[in-house]
């Protein structure tokens, strides 16, 4: 009998994977999505296994990159723990050349101030000491170059957002963010940017007060049954549908631990729609056609 419902379970998420819902997306222009990670627990072995053999599946199923930004080793927290797990630096770094065979490594930022050893506060809008953030940046961005890596691509810890940090990722270099949320907040319930200085989530702009980071927002985690990502997604389809819409999809590191199947179903998902979406990793060639877009938009102004 157990068996029995096992595969009748198997049955009904295989099935209703197949027929996600696909009302209101046929449009004239393809959504240009991308699947990004928040990669912060990589010191963890069942973890950075999982994300490397994720990466594996996602750039041979779709030929594109998955976007995983990462902490540096320098990252308070994550010095820490590596320090008191036993990991070594120069083991850090070789799981990050692994990854970086099939993804695009980007940096996410959690900035901490430092009490104690062990003990940190979290810089976020109500203690925002944007000095030591801004210190934090071109500390870890140092140790990304000094080892070989040039991140361009960011997502913001918490989705924290102000402006001497974007002004600082501008500085080292950045030129894709993906921390905009459809809500505009952040997880600590504040906006970095409110909704008459943002555009409707599909259209990128450029991110002030930088001149030249494109902010692609991102609408929700493919944790859930792709039926119900498809359910999501409706409200976003919708949008614009004779030009072409961006958007990202987010997750944690360790989300493959919980949601794997879930996850892959999506791709598969979005990956079968291929009238309604066009994968993307956002490389320079796609970032410099968005680029474009907004130069024309703006002399039409």
């Amino acid at each position: 009998m157990l068996r029995m419902m096992r595969n009748i379970k198997y049955i009904t998420f295989e099935t209703l994977s197949k027929v996600a819902p696909l009302k209101g997306f046929d449009r004239s222009e393809p959504a240009v999505v991308g699947f990004s990670v928040h990669c912060e627990k990589i010191y963890d072995g069942v973890i950075y296994r999982a994300l490397l053999q994720f990466s594996k599946y996602f750039f041979g199923m779709t030929g594109k990159r998955l976007i995983v930004c990462t902490h540096s080793p320098l990252n308070p927290v994550t010095q820490y723990v590596i320090k008191n797990i036993g990991l070594k630096e120069a083991e850090y770094k070789e799981r990050l050349d692994s990854l970086r065979e099939f993804c695009d490594l980007g940096y996410h930022g959690h900035f901490y101030r430092k009490k104690k050893e062990g003990e940190y506060s979290t810089i976020n809008e109500y203690s925002p000491h944007s000095d030591v953030a801004v210190g934090q940046i071109r500390q870890e961005c140092g140790w990304f170059r000094d080892n070989g890596f040039t991140p361009r691509k960011y997502i913001a810890g918490w989705w924290y957002l102000n402006k001497d940090i974007v002004l600082e990722l501008e500085a080292q270099g950045f030129e894709t963010d993906f921390s905009m949320r459809c809500s505009g907040k952040d997880t600590f319930g504040c906006k970095y940017l409110q909704e008459d200085e943002r555009l409707p989530v599909g259209d990128p702009f450029i991110l002030p007060p930088s001149k030249r980071i494109i902010e692609i927002q991102t609408v929700f985690g493919p944790t859930s049954h792709p039926y119900r990502v498809g359910q999501l997604l409706g409200r976003f389809m919708r949008y614009g549908k004779d030009r072409k819409i961006y958007f990202v999809f987010s997750m944690h590191d360790w989300d493959l631990l919980i949601f794997d199947r879930e996850i892959r179903a999506s791709i598969e998902f979005v990956t079968r729609a291929r009238e309604s979406f066009q994968l993307s990793d956002f490389n320079v060639n796609e970032l410099d056609a968005i680029r474009s877009i907004l130069r024309k938009k703006r002399n039409h102004l």
